[in-house]
């Protein structure tokens, strides 16, 4: 039989590491040209996974369609400077060797998150909407 768990059950049991300063679940925010149904990860080109952040406004900048949603990241690699997401050439593939499930970054001075996710289930979708309504 197959139980099912509320979103703050499953943070608490499986310790995310998302979450905010207080261990609430951080909101993040994904823009996209179209509604999606599902998250596959966009591990190719210039991103390593599946791309949110914590700022709403810049998250619109790049589409009209949003998601907002919270994300279970248990063993991200945590990047202390943002352009080593840039500069580096990561590889998901080889993360996930390491036993890595995403990417994380938080701006001192800002407080702005940056979450790549490795796994569609790693993302829990709170609502959708469209810009345009």
């Amino acid at each position: 039989m197959r139980y099912l768990l509320t979103f703050e059950s499953f943070h608490i049991r499986d310790n995310n590491k998302a979450v905010s300063t207080n261990g609430i679940p951080l909101i993040v925010y994904r823009a996209d040209h179209f509604e999606r149904t599902d998250f596959y990860s966009t591990a190719y080109g210039s991103e390593p996974g599946i791309y949110f952040t914590t700022d709403k406004k810049y998250a619109e900048t790049y589409g009209w369609f949003i998601t907002v949603a919270n994300v279970i990241l248990k063993n991200p690699l945590i990047v202390s400077n943002i352009n080593d997401i840039t500069d580096w050439n990561f590889d998901s593939i080889e993360l996930k060797d390491f036993g890595y499930d995403g990417l994380m970054y938080t701006d001192k001075e800002t407080g702005e998150s940056i979450v790549y996710t490795f796994y569609d289930e790693q993302v829990h979708v709170l609502k959708q909407y469209s810009l345009h309504d």
